[in-house]
C-alpha cells in the first residue's frame, strides 16, 4: 500500500474496527491487482495495444506492480505506435511534467497532437492549453 494513504487511513476519523476493515479490503484490492497485471502480461507479450496501455497505466501510479515511469513509457510507447490514444495522451503528460523522461513541450505536443486527431478530447484540452502556457507550467488535465 502507498505510504500516503495507510498514513491517510490512520490519521482519519475513522473507528479502529472501520480502519482494520478499510485496510482489508485495500490489502485485497492490491492482491486482486497484482494477479490482473500478470494477466494482463500475457495480452502484453501478444502485442495488444489496449492491454500495453493498461499495464503502463498501472506502472505509471504503481497499482499491482512497483511503480516505474521508465516501464511505464515503455509500454505506452508500444501502445502509442500502434495508434493508442489513450498510451499518446499518456505519455504527452509524462512529457510534459517530465516524469520519467526529459522535459519537453516539443513532444508533449506531438503526442497530444496524435491522440487529438483520433478526437480523445482531454488530449485536445491539453493541447490547447500548451499553445495558450507556450512553455510555461500551466495546468493540464493529468
Amino acid at each position: 500500500m502507498h505510504i500516503w494513504c495507510y498514513k491517510g487511513i490512520q490519521v482519519s476519523s475513522l473507528s479502529h474496527e472501520q480502519k482494520k476493515v478499510v485496510l482489508c479490503v485495500v490489502q485485497s484490492i492490491q492482491l486482486h491487482m497484482r494477479r490482473t497485471s500478470s494477466r494482463i502480461r500475457r495480452w502484453v507479450e501478444k502485442g495488444k495495444a489496449w492491454a500495453q496501455n493498461m499495464l503502463g497505466q498501472r506502472y505509471e501510479v504503481g497499482l499491482g506492480v512497483d511503480q516505474s515511469y521508465q516501464q511505464a513509457r515503455e509500454l505506452y510507447e508500444l501502445a502509442a505506435c500502434q495508434g493508442n490514444a489513450i498510451s499518446q495522451f499518456r505519455l504527452g503528460i509524462m512529457y510534459q511534467h517530465g516524469q520519467g523522461v526529459d522535459q519537453s513541450n516539443e513532444q508533449a505536443k506531438e503526442y497530444y497532437e496524435a491522440a487529438a486527431r483520433q478526437g480523445l478530447d482531454f488530449a485536445q484540452f491539453n493541447l490547447g492549453a500548451l499553445s495558450l502556457c507556450k512553455w510555461s507550467r500551466c495546468r493540464a488535465i493529468h
